[in-house]
C-alpha cells in the first residue's frame, strides 16, 4: 500500500493574538513531497560527507570532495526509504533502501548502480516504521539494521543484517519525534536518540536503553535531521536540512554550526563574478592599495596597522596646517618610523616639492622671472636628498594655475622636470595630478610633454565623485571608462606612460567599502601603475570626517572624529580588514569580470585562490563566484568571510572576522561558489586547491 509516512514537518504560522497566546498551525509533507532526502556517510572511506536519495528518480547522489557521484539504485516512485551503513566492515560507508509496503531492506556493497548485494525482511508492515543504522554492540566492526516507530516511540535494533527477531526493544522519545543514531561519545558504539520537529531540539541517549536523556543538542525546528562524524570529529554531530533551500546545517565540536548548500545550485543568483585562471593580468602588486595620509606633527600611526597592509603607495599629505616655513623633510626621513619601515621596504613616498612654494606661481604682468620659483625648487630638492621619493610638480593644478595660466604651468612643468631629472635621478616624477579628470587637458598635456621630450614617468589625475568624475552609483563605472580614454589616447599617439589614480573615494561614499572593490576591480583589470585612498577633512579643529588629520589611515581605524592625543588607542575597521585582504594577494592577478553592482578582484598562486568581492548596492543576497580552468586533483576546502558596512558609524569596531565554510561544487574544471553579501559590504574568498585527503 502506498506509504504515508510524515518525515518533514513544515510550519505554517497563524498569529492569534488572544490573552497573549501564540497560536501554531501545522501542515504535514509527505515523503513523496520531500524531493531530496538527506543522508550522509564515509563515501570514500576517509572523510564524512552529505549526500542525498531522490525519491521520485530513485537516484543517490553522494558528495565527494570534488565531485558528485551519481548512480540509481531501486525503484522510482516507490515510497522505499533510504539508509547508510558500512555493512561489510570495509570503513566505506554505502547505501540500502527499505521498503515500508514489505518491510524488506535491500544493501548495496558499493555505491554503484545494480542490484542489491543483500535483502531479507525484518519488521513487521507499518507505514511508521523508519529504517535505522548502526554499530549497536560496539564490539563489531560494521553496521547492522533497525527500526523506530515513530507512532509508539520504541526502537527495534537488530545485531546481524538478517531475518529475525528484533534483539533490542525499548522505548526512548515521543510519538512523532525522529530517529538519530551517532557515536555520540566516541566509544566506537551507536547508540540512539530522537529529533523533536516542532522544538528543534535533538535528545540523545548514550545507551541503547529506555533511560533519561544524556544531552539536549537545540538547532532549528522544523528540519530533517542527520549526524556524522563531519570534519574529521572523534564522536557523531547531528544536523539539520532543509528542503526550502537545500541547505545543511552542521553541528561542530565547539558548538558553532556551518551551514552548506546542497544540492548546490548556482543559478539561484544573477550576480555572478567570473575568473579565469589562464587568463593572468601581472604579478599582484596591489596596485590599489594606496593611502593619502596627513601625520600630524604630534601623532605616529603605531607601525603594527601598516606592516600587514602591504601598501603599494604611501602618500603623506604635508601641505595642509604646516607652515611651509617650517615644513621638515628630515622628519619625514628619520623621526616617523613607519616612514622608515616604508623606505626599508622601498615602498614609493610621494612628495610634491613645489606645492611648498610660498609665493604666488603666477608669473604677474608677463614677465618671465622664475628666480624665486627656482631657488625655493632647489631648496627643497636638496632636503630630499638621495631617498627614493616620487616627486610632482603640482598638486590639483587646475584648482588655480592651470585654470588661470595654461601656459605658465606648462612652462613652470618643464623647467621643474630638468630639476627633478638633474638632482633626484633616483626618483619618479609623475604629472599633471589632475583634481579633476579632464581628457582633453591630459590630451593637451601629453602633446606638450611630448613635443619637449618631457614626458612624465607616471601619468597621475584623481578621481573623486565631488570633482566631476561623476556621483555614486556610477562613480565606479566612469572611473574605468576614463582610464580606458587615457590608454586609447596614448596608443593613438605611441605613448605608454603608467597611469596613476593620485586620489580614489570620496566622501559621500566613504564608507560603503564594497564600492572600494569596484574602483579596485578597474585598477587591477586595466593593470594601471598604482593608486591611493583619498582622505578627507574640512578643517583640522573640524569634528566632522577629519581622516587626514587624526591618525585613523583614512578611515581604516577608528577615530574620535577630533585631533586626539598619540596616545589614544584605535581599532581596526572593516575597510582596514578590506585593505589586509588585499595587501595579502600573491601570485597573478586574474581577469575578473563582474555584474552590475557586484565586483570582484581575483588573484591565483599556486594552489590557493583569492577572490574579494564588493556590493554596491543596497540589496541582500546570494552572489555566485565562477572560476574556471580549475587543476585540483585532491579535496578542495572554500573558506571566506563578511566584512560589513558600517552604516555610517566610522567608529564601530570590526575585530577579527569570522571565517565560514563556503558551498561550493567542482563541475569539471570549473568551480562554483556560493557567498552571500550584505548592501555595500564586501567578502573574501579563499579557495585551497590540492588539499591533503
Amino acid at each position: 500500500m502506498k506509504i504515508k509516512r510524515t518525515i518533514f514537518v513544515l510550519v505554517v504560522i497563524s498569529l492569534l493574538t488572544l490573552s497573549m497566546v501564540t497560536f501554531f498551525r501545522i501542515k504535514i509533507a509527505k515523503a513523496s513531497q520531500l524531493n531530496n532526502i538527506p543522508i550522509s556517510g564515509k563515501w570514500d572511506g576517509t572523510n564524512w560527507s552529505i549526500g542525498y536519495y531522490n525519491p521520485n528518480s530513485s537516484v543517490f547522489t553522494l558528495k565527494e570532495k570534488n565531485f558528485d557521484l551519481n548512480f540509481t539504485f531501486g525503484n522510482p516512485n516507490a515510497g522505499w526509504l533510504p539508509i547508510t551503513g558500512d555493512w561489510t566492515g570495509s570503513g566505506k560507508t554505502t547505501v540500502g533502501l527499505y521498503d515500508p509496503a514489505t518491510s524488506i531492506f535491500y544493501l548495496k556493497y558499493d555505491n554503484s548502480s545494480g542490484s542489491a548485494d543483500l535483502s531479507f525482511l525484518f519488521g513487521n508492515v507499518n507505514p511508521n516504521l523508519i529504517p535505522i543504522s548502526g554499530n549497536w554492540k560496539g564490539a563489531k566492526n560494521h553496521s547492522t539494521i533497525g527500526l523506530f516507530d515513530k507512532s509508539t516511540g520504541i526502537f527495534y535494533l537488530k545485531y546481524s543484517n538478517t531475518t529475525g527477531f528484533a534483539d533490542n526493544t525499548f522505548i526512548f522519545g515521543n510519538p512523532n519525534d525522529l530517529p538519530i543514531t551517532g557515536d555520540w561519545t566516541g566509544s566506537g558504539t551507536t547508540t540512539i536518540g530522537v529529533y523533536r520537529s516542532v522544538e528543534g531540539k535533538f535528545y540523545l541517549r548514550n545507551s541503547n536503553a529506555a533511560g533519561p536523556v544524556d544531552s539536549i543538542i537545540t538547532m532549528d525546528s522544523n528540519k530533517y535531521p542527520i549526524s556524522g562524524m563531519w570534519y574529521n570529529s572523534n564522536k557523531t554531530l547531528v544536523g539539520e536540512y532543509s528542503s526550502i533551500d537545500s541547505t545543511y546545517k552542521l553541528y561542530q565540536l565547539n558548538n558553532s554550526i556551518i551551514s552548506l548548500q546542497y544540492p548546490f545550485n548556482y543559478n539561484i543568483s544573477t550576480d555572478n563574478i567570473y575568473a579565469d585562471l589562464s587568463t593572468p593580468l601581472g604579478k599582484a602588486s596591489h596596485i590599489g592599495n594606496g593611502l593619502l595620509v596627513l601625520n600630524r606633527p604630534d601623532e605616529d600611526v603605531k607601525d603594527q596597522n601598516l606592516n600587514s597592509l602591504n601598501l603599494n603607495l604611501y602618500r603623506p599629505l604635508l601641505t595642509q596646517f604646516i607652515n611651509s616655513d617650517n615644513l621638515n623633510y628630515n622628519r619625514i626621513k628619520f623621526n616617523n618610523t613607519n616612514m622608515e619601515v616604508f623606505f626599508d621596504k622601498n615602498v614609493f613616498i610621494k612628495s610634491n616639492p613645489s606645492n611648498y612654494y610660498p609665493g604666488d606661481p603666477l608669473i604677474k604682468g608677463g614677465k618671465n622671472d622664475w628666480s624665486s620659483f627656482n631657488t625655493y625648487m632647489n631648496s627643497q630638492i636638496a632636503l630630499v636628498g638621495n631617498y627614493k621619493f616620487d616627486v610632482g610638480f603640482w598638486s590639483e593644478p587646475d584648482f588655480d594655475f592651470l585654470q588661470n595660466r595654461p601656459d605658465q604651468f606648462l612652462t613652470a612643468y618643464q623647467m621643474s622636470y630638468a630639476m627633478f631629472r638633474n638632482n633626484l635621478p633616483q626618483s619618479k616624477i609623475s604629472a599633471p595630478q589632475l583634481a579633476i579628470y579632464n581628457l582633453q587637458t591630459i590630451e593637451n598635456f601629453l602633446n606638450f610633454a611630448k613635443t619637449n621630450n618631457i614626458l612624465p614617468d607616471i601619468l597621475t589625475w584623481n578621481e573623486n565623485t565631488n570633482y566631476g568624475s561623476g556621483t555614486a552609483p556610477n562613480y565606479f563605472s566612469t572611473v574605468d571608462q576614463h582610464i580606458k580614454e587615457v590608454k586609447s589616447y596614448m596608443n593613438k599617439i605611441n605613448i605608454n606612460i603608467p597611469i596613476e589614480i593620485g586620489e580614489y573615494y570620496s566622501s559621500d561614499v566613504r564608507e560603503q567599502i564594497g564600492g572600494i572593490v569596484h574602483l579596485w576591480s578597474a585598477f587591477e583589470n586595466n593593470q594601471i601603475y598604482r593608486a591611493a585612498k583619498a582622505c578627507w577633512w574640512n578643517d583640522i579643529t573640524s569634528s566632522v570626517h577629519n581622516e587626514c588629520a587624526d591618525n585613523s589611515l583614512d578611515g581604516l581605524l577608528t577615530d574620535n572624529d577630533s585631533p586626539a592625543p598619540a596616545t589614544q588607542q584605535r581599532f581596526t575597521t572593516a575597510r582596514w580588514w578590506l585593505f589586509k585582504a588585499y595587501g595579502g594577494m600573491t601570485g597573478n592577478m586574474l581577469l575578473t569580470n563582474g555584474a552590475g553592482d557586484v565586483n570582484a578582484i581575483t588573484s591565483y598562486d599556486k594552489n590557493h585562490i583569492r577572490v574579494i568581492v564588493g556590493r554596491n548596492d543596497n540589496k541582500s543576497g546570494i552572489v555566485t563566484i565562477q572560476l574556471d580552468n580549475i587543476n585540483s586533483t585532491s579535496p578542495i576546502d572554500t573558506t571566506g568571510y563578511l566584512l560589513p558596512y558600517n552604516g555610517g558609524d566610522d567608529n564601530k569596531v570590526f575585530p577579527n572576522p569570522a571565517i565560514q565554510n563556503q558551498s561550493h561544487v567542482l563541475n569539471g574544471n570549473t568551480l562554483y561558489v556560493n557567498v552571500s553579501i550584505d548592501p555595500y559590504s564586501a567578502f573574501i574568498l579563499d579557495v585551497n586547491l590540492n588539499q591533503p585527503k
